[in-house]
């Protein structure tokens, strides 16, 4: 049997144990940062939105200013069949962690609010989809122009 020994100088010691340290703290801070911005959805997808207050606090969660109040409220049904239109719209609000398809054929509200600029008349909507108050979609669009339609969530 063979016994191997060595010996560290206490500053070895020392500089291991302070990069030991050091890439904890790294590590930790990377990946709370990460945990955070994932659980935006989440958090708020759990919460109720029963308020003009909550949806603007949503929004500004965000990093979206809006005018106090909604511009448009609009109750309609989600189709029971997407076609290219809806599915590519549902493929947004996947990539931002929702998916419409448990809601075909429900009652949905949608609150589409002015985005504040610097113009006055600002051609940018902020639009959030509740059911029973829980967010189940949201997106950007714009309506000058050809527009477009972008999520939300970054």
């Amino acid at each position: 049997m063979f016994i191997y020994t060595f010996k560290a100088s206490s500053i070895k010691f020392f500089a291991v144990l302070l990069l030991s340290v050091f890439a904890l703290v790294v590590f930790v801070s990377v990946t709370s940062d990460y945990a955070n911005q994932s659980n935006t959805v989440t958090a708020f997808s759990d919460a109720k939105l029963s308020t003009n207050e909550d949806r603007v606090n949503f929004l500004k969660a965000n990093g979206i200013i809006v005018e106090g109040s909604p511009c448009e409220i609009i109750e309609t049904v989600v189709p029971e069949k997407f076609d290219s239109v809806y599915q590519e719209y549902n493929n947004i609000q996947m990539s931002q962690g929702f998916d419409l398809e448990k809601y075909k054929g429900k009652e949905v509200t949608r609150y589409s609010y002015i985005i504040m600029d610097d113009t006055k008349e600002s051609k940018t909507i902020a639009s959030i989809i509740l059911h029973k108050n829980r967010i189940i979609a949201c997106d950007i669009c714009n309506t000058e122009g050809e527009g477009y339609v972008s999520a939300l969530i970054k």
